[in-house]
């Protein structure tokens, strides 16, 4: 069976510049293992875009949508919830049952890929599964007696054999077609009319070996009402093997084929490994035939967060993870700590969203919650997951300005690596933690800032921030001291800034919440978000907002955004335009200094409008105080530079010299958009971009997917801009972060730089190895300090740490005497492990517990 689809998650588009491609692996599509994920009678599932198929036992069972519907729904994606849940999707289910088969057969996965998926589908744990394989084919063994079917992938398409042994029956193949309105034979093909179009099976292809040779026979459909066999006018060699070939062609998927994935966030781990955040609309196992309905964001139809991590140079799939319940699941934007363990930030309409034991809150609070999940480093299982949200909508952006704007917000991890998160609330019962800053909600829709511990069990701090009307919260930052830098979208003059900002009066619009023009803000609060410390607005008479701030090595605040009036330009003569609509500016630590400002990119609306040259969509501020940018929907004309990879394109990319006075690179990309969320730069200022493809994505000829059929694909950029300095960069195994002495430590080394000096903080001598071994001898929790340095790096140094916490050796026994009188019990602890700094908790026997080396106890009457 062939079919001009492309399969669900792997659809991935890959291109990595400067960096050497190893060999391509095969591509094809996935069979993929029920380990629990689907009802049991379904043992594997290929997903192909449109078109999902299910291989149980006694049949195939294959779910089409409407062409004309799957067409609308990249845009759907981007409707509000109600119009969503009006939009009625067409699909239609159809089984090809095996009569007459050997009901026991044996289905098993053949030549399985280096890949897994996991699910992570719904609030039952029992039907979550974690490490699934993938196949390149399946094989059906004896479904029939001496009659073998094998389903596979050639050319990017769907396909099964029958492989029928010397002396077998071919009689014996019957196939019934259940939930198929009419079946004809047209010139050969088998022709399938369904609610949503036909599906054509052309003639079917059978071949015998003769020796090294492969002879062609003739074979025919035979079709008796929805029943259907094969007949062969020539005959066959019966002593040899027979195989026949059908080719099947789903000619209503033509140009939406593969339009399952829209991209939305990427992300990067320590090594460099790539991971991407889309949303998936995967067909669930259905449980009848025929043509149905179903809701945009619900019964099966929903979209789920898909996840996929990549090697560093693009060329193999790690994981594909799924995340979501039955309704509406969105990625907003994703971090990895330093152990590999990815954190998702979104949003869901979905009452079955996983979440985990003892999470914050288990269960939605509103229509719409945000969503916060933490992955194990392989993603097969989660350490934590919860709802956050009050009782009215959370997480969905209301005063969206672009295309994406909706699915926007921030997460990244503090000085502590807690998960930390920008977004916005409708709800006035909120969650905010005691003595923070602001608890109740000021207008429509207010900023907040929240933080969880890592098992997502519990909140940290909670903070709302807000006007009279719509504001949003967009990105977040911490400093070395535990202050959060908070900025976004503010909707009116009663938004509260502090005396002494920068920019103390609202200059946009007020009185209409949807319409009105607004400002950018940046706000930093005390640790905990309890005080206000400094907020300033910053914006025009038009439209502003900020989207993206960071700190560079002095906790400057560099902001990142657009405008459609005339922001200030200070300290650099690095203009493009005068009515530039996206600027970089960079503020003194406490907002009330504009030190640096830079804008660039008119744009011109042919129908009068105004508009942007390009969204913002990614931001760093390096070492050395370079600063990069990404931006989507870019409109010609940006500026570029000589080694620019494309001069035409979708994306604009572009890093900046100190203080904005150098433009270093600037290039497009293909491709124009994504549907939300946020990608990013690592330190090296290498960026890690979402896309949103339509097929004009380009990719190079080693990358894991390196070609998409027709529709849209979630598609990532790799491309490192050569502009950083040194980066010191040190992880361990997490097994290796805790032992018992003499314990021995694995360090990995992904600095930048070509001098290295270790420090491991027991009093050791320091060593200059690249990625050195110790063996912690004596208990403690020490600091490790790594130097990289280059002495031709613009910032010559930088120093990265890992703790690592020894133990007291495994073979220790806690011991003790005791002296007794009539009330009175002395107990004397007689361990010999020369350590001076054990802790000692005793346990009287009477609910009392002491502290001490040694206690006396004094016990009162019976």
């Amino acid at each position: 069976m062939r079919l001009q689809a492309k399969f669900l998650l792997t659809t991935l588009l890959l291109v990595v510049s400067h960096l050497i491609w190893a060999h391509q692996p095969d591509k094809s599509v996935d069979f993929i293992e029920n380990q629990g994920q689907w009802p049991s009678d379904a043992l594997f599932n290929a997903p192909l875009g449109g078109l999902s198929a299910f291989f149980e036992k006694s049949c195939f069972t294959f779910t089409m949508v409407h062409p004309e519907d799957l067409a609308q729904v990249h845009a759907s994606s981007q409707w509000s919830n109600d119009e969503r849940n009006a939009w009625q999707l067409r699909s239609h289910v159809w089984k090809v049952n095996f009569d007459g088969a050997n009901p026991n057969v044996n289905v098993v996965g053949q030549n399985t890929r280096s890949h897994y998926y996991n699910y992570f589908l719904g609030d039952d744990q029992s039907k979550w599964a974690g490490g699934v394989p993938a196949h390149a084919k399946i094989r059906y063994l004896n479904l029939w007696n001496g009659i073998d079917l094998i389903a596979y992938a050639s050319r990017g398409q769907l396909k099964y054999d029958f492989i029928i042994d010397a002396g077998g029956n071919t009689d014996l193949i019957q196939l019934e077609y259940e939930g198929i309105e009419t079946m004809d034979i047209v010139d050969g093909n088998l022709v399938l009319t369904t609610s949503v179009g036909n599906v054509i099976e052309q003639a079917p292809y059978a071949y015998q070996m003769n020796g090294t040779s492969l002879e062609e026979v003739e074979a025919q459909w035979v079709l008796d009402g929805h029943h259907v066999s094969f007949f062969f006018p020539n005959g066959f060699d019966t002593s040899k093997k027979l195989v026949i070939d059908p080719l099947v062609i789903a000619s209503t998927m033509s140009g939406t084929t593969g339009n399952q994935n829209y991209g939305h966030s990427a992300a990067y781990d320590i090594a460099g490994n790539i991971y991407t955040g889309a949303i998936s609309f995967g067909s669930g196992y259905p449980t009848t035939t025929g043509a149905f309905q179903e809701s945009f964001s619900g019964g099966g139809w929903g979209v789920d967060i898909a996840l996929s991590r990549l090697n560093p140079d693009g060329t193999d799939l790690i994981y594909a993870t799924y995340l979501g319940g039955g309704s509406g699941d969105y990625p907003h934007s994703l971090i990895v700590n330093d152990f590999g363990e990815l954190y998702v930030y979104g949003s869901t309409d979905s009452v079955d969203f996983p979440t985990t034991d003892d999470a914050y809150s288990p269960d939605i609070n509103g229509s719409i919650d945000i969503v916060v999940t933490h992955f194990t480093e392989d993603a097969t299982g989660l350490i934590g997951s919860t709802f956050m949200g009050g009782s009215e909508s959370d997480g969905r952006n209301l005063a969206s300005v672009n295309y994406g704007d909706t699915y926007r917000g921030e997460i990244i991890l503090d000085i502590n690596q807690n998960p930390m998160v920008a977004s916005f609330s409708s709800s006035s019962d909120f969650p905010t933690t005691a003595g923070a800053y602001q608890t109740t909600i000021a207008g429509m829709q207010d900023a907040v800032a929240f933080s969880l511990n890592q098992e997502l069990t519990s909140l940290t701090w909670s903070t709302l921030l807000g006007s009279s009307e719509n504001d949003s919260g967009l990105g977040i930052r911490q400093t070395i001291n535990g202050d959060i830098y908070l900025a976004g979208m503010a909707g009116d003059d009663s938004f509260p800034v502090t005396a002494g900002a920068y920019q103390t009066d609202f200059l946009g619009q007020t009185g209409d919440p949807w319409n009105g023009e607004k400002d950018g803000f940046v706000a930093r609060f005390s640790p905990g978000a309890n005080d206000l410390l400094a907020c300033t607005f910053f914006g025009t008479e038009e439209e502003d907002q900020v989207f993206f701030i960071d700190l560079d090595n002095d906790e400057n605040v560099w902001v990142y955004g657009q405008s459609r009036g005339i922001m200030p330009v200070i300290g650099t003569d690095l203009l493009f335009e005068e009515e530039g609509t996206l600027f970089i500016s960079k503020f003194a630590p406490n907002l009330d200094d504009l030190l640096v400002s830079a804008i660039w990119g008119a744009f011109e609306d042919p129908w009068g409008g105004g508009g942007y040259a390009a969204v913002p969509v990614a931001f760093l501020v390096d070492r050395c105080d370079n600063v990069y940018i990404s931006g989507y929907n870019a409109q010609a004309e940006l500026t570029l530079t000589d080694d620019a990879v494309y001069d035409t394109g979708g994306f604009y990319l572009a890093a900046f010299g100190e203080n904005i006075t150098t433009l270093e690179f600037g290039s497009y990309y293909g491709a124009n958009h994504v549907d939300g969320g946020t990608s990013r730069f690592d330190k090296n200022g290498i960026i890690y971009q979402g896309v949103c493809s339509g097929g004009d994505f380009p990719t190079l000829p080693d990358a894991w997917a390196p070609d998409q059929f027709t529709g849209w694909d979630i598609g990532v950029l790799k491309m490192d801009f050569q502009v950083s300095g040194v980066n010191a960069a040190i992880t361990a195994d997490a097994e290796d972060l805790n032992g018992c002495a003499p314990h021995t430590v694995n360090f990995s080394n992904y600095s930048v730089g070509n001098i290295f000096t270790w420090n491991f903080g027991d009093g050791s001598p320091e060593t200059n190895e690249f990625e050195p071994s110790y063996t912690y001898t004596e208990p403690g929790v020490f600091q490790v300090s790594l130097i990289s340095a280059d002495s031709l790096s613009c910032n010559l140094a930088d120093t990265a740490y890992i703790e690592i916490h020894i133990s007291i050796p495994t073979d220790f026994q806690a011991a003790f005497s005791a002296v007794l009188d009539c009330e009175t019990m002395s107990v004397i602890c007689t361990n010999e492990t020369g350590i001076d700094w054990l802790y000692y908790q005793w346990g009287m026997g009477d609910g009392t517990l002491s502290e001490g080396v040694d206690v006396t106890h004094v016990y009162g009457e019976e």
